[in-house]
């Protein structure tokens, strides 16, 4: 398990989720408390239905499937810029 702040995480988000390997989970943490845990995506779970509630917005579900597909050909798009795409829908 790797520790990261919150503020490292905003300066290297891209770099520390390219390096997440299958195994790896990130704890973030704010003053030294956990915050959240960053985890990879397997493929199994894109077929579950508990995470059925993130399609609940079609803007949401494309973005998702796009991903998706630039992940199989080996592409991808900058985590920075997904997260200010987010953002700007919320």
């Amino acid at each position: 398990m790797k520790f990261v702040s919150i503020t490292e995480l905003r300066l290297n988000a891209s770099q520390l989720l390219n390096s997440l390997s299958e195994e790896e989970t990130i704890l973030v943490l704010s003053h030294g408390k956990p915050k959240a845990i960053i985890k990879p995506v397997s493929e199994e779970i894109l077929d579950f239905d508990d995470v059925s509630y993130l399609y609940h917005r079609p803007s949401i579900k494309v973005r998702i499937e796009a991903a998706h597909q630039e992940h199989l050909e080996g592409k991808g798009e900058a985590i920075d810029d997904v997260i200010q795409g987010l953002e700007n829908e919320l």
